[in-house]
């Protein structure tokens, strides 16, 4: 009986063998799991390469709407900057979620700063003041409220 048990066994092992080696052209299960994980995992890093890209495009586009809204010279030239560092950056090969979230945290910055420096330079209160032969003059100066508001804006963007 146990002569019988062994050949049974034996013959279960040889038909799982040669299905094992003609199902895995001679690699084997583990090997072939191995394999298809290594593929997995690559695939994987192309997602995310994919997604950085996604998100990269989307920051510059935001930089170029804003190019294009900007008011200023000061606005345009400092935006562009950002876009130059912005695309050295994205050509490191080794951009990572932290590098995004730096860029998009630089960007909201610059944002708050150029709304600061054109709340500092527009003139757009006006006060009627007397000079000194007796006359009374209008003077234009800037709102110190939204000078205030835009300052504590940007000092929250820090």
């Amino acid at each position: 009986m146990e002569a019988a048990k062994n050949i049974y066994s034996n013959a279960l092992d040889d038909i799982f063998y040669e299905f094992e080696n003609k199902m895995t052209r001679g690699l084997g299960f583990d090997q072939l799991q191995a394999k298809y994980n290594r593929t997995k995992d690559e695939d994987n890093r192309f997602l995310d390469g994919v997604n950085r890209f996604v998100e990269t495009q989307d920051l510059n586009n935001k930089v170029q709407e804003s190019i294009a809204k900007a008011s200023t010279d000061y606005g345009k030239s400092t935006l562009k900057a950002l876009q130059d560092e912005f695309a050295e950056r994205q050509a490191n090969a080794d951009l990572s979620e932290y590098d995004l979230k730096i860029m998009e945290a630089k960007y909201n910055m610059t944002l708050k700063q150029i709304a600061l420096e054109e709340a500092q330079n527009a003139k757009s209160k006006v006060r009627l003041v007397r000079g000194a032969n007796g006359n009374y003059n209008y003077l234009f100066t800037a709102d110190e409220a939204d000078i205030n508001n835009k300052q504590q804006e940007y000092l929250k963007a820090m």
